[in-house]
């Protein structure tokens, strides 16, 4: 490990045992304390203790597979390759008009990525003509229709995981993925992690 990772790995386990991290799901909070977790010293904050860490960084695989709807796919991690997804966003500047993305922009962006040799993956929108609990599950069906790539699900509700759950048995293999990324550092939201919380076990990668 070069100098540089080393101090990112070190000043990371010093971050997550000492202020450690806010965790806003009571159901989540209370198996982390009963794995080993220590409570901090405010409310809903979990202090990761180095010997913890580094137990689930030794249980945790070497790679991760993504599937596709190609029957291919690509493992992440070890020796592998760096990958390239594409991004979310919320608006698009298109024929000289700055707005929010809609069903009819996800459907395009999707068909372009699917025809660029050099991504991997396609990653949903918010898409404003949807209402805002059915996003999720409607992003990754126009994705679907238009690329066999491996897709990022821009995730909305607990109840769209739900549903997402139900779509995984459509193809074999983890073909698409979910994730949540609007919290602050060191804490997440119950929102994300009720998302995490449901969609757990369905083979559905997190990334």
């Amino acid at each position: 490990m070069s100098i540089n990772a080393e101090r990112i790995h070190e000043t990371s386990l010093a971050l997550l045992a000492d202020p450690g991290v806010r965790i806003e799901h009571d159901g989540i909070y209370e198996k982390l304390l009963k794995a080993g977790a220590k409570a901090g010293t405010d409310v809903q904050v979990v202090r990761f203790p180095r010997e913890l860490v580094m137990e689930c960084v030794e249980r945790a695989p070497s790679e991760v597979h993504f599937a596709d709807r190609r029957g291919e796919g690509y493992a992440i991690g070890g020796d592998s390759l760096s990958r390239v997804w594409s991004v979310p966003g919320m608006n698009i500047l298109r024929h000289g008009e700055h707005r929010p993305f809609t069903s009819a922009d996800m459907a395009d962006v999707a068909r372009l990525l699917d025809g660029l040799e050099n991504v991997d993956a396609v990653f949903g929108l918010s898409l404003d003509d949807v209402p805002p609990g059915a996003r999720d599950v409607v992003g990754l069906r126009i994705i679907a229709q238009n690329t066999t790539k491996h897709v990022r699900v821009l995730c909305f509700t607990p109840e769209g995981a739900d549903a997402l759950c139900e779509m995984k048995k459509v193809a074999d293999g983890a073909w698409f993925s979910v994730g949540f990324t609007a919290h602050g550092p060191l804490r997440w939201t119950n929102l994300a992690l009720e998302i995490f919380a449901r969609t757990a076990g369905h083979g559905i990668p997190t990334t």
